[in-house]
């Protein structure tokens, strides 16, 4: 996802660029999906459809969230600051995984 929205920075000098973070970022949102739903799945398995509701409804308010900062970043300082909110919020959850697994541990 980081890789991503890096190169959708240079979206305005390449059409590669374009290419490139539509396909990576294709892959990313696909591998944390599949991720994410094996983790929530296997803490409670009678409790599946539940599970799979709420984390449904999480990914719902942060799409709505992410629309909502990326629309008003773009309507006051441009696309390059779409992709900084993005790339913050990558960077944001990669440290939080990171934490987590060194307090498991």
């Amino acid at each position: 996802m980081l890789a991503a929205y890096v190169a959708f920075g240079f979206a305005a000098l390449s059409t590669g660029a374009v290419i490139a973070g539509a396909i990576l970022l294709d892959c990313g949102l696909r591998a944390a999906l599949v991720a994410n739903q094996t983790l929530i799945t296997s803490v409670a398995p009678d409790a599946r459809s539940r599970f799979n509701t709420v984390f449904g409804a999480h990914i719902w308010g942060g799409n709505a969230t992410g629309a909502f900062l990326a629309s008003t970043a773009l309507a006051h300082s441009g696309w390059l600051a779409v992709c900084a909110i993005a790339v913050s919020a990558s960077c944001l959850a990669l440290l939080a995984q990171w934490r987590s697994r060194l307090v498991s541990s």
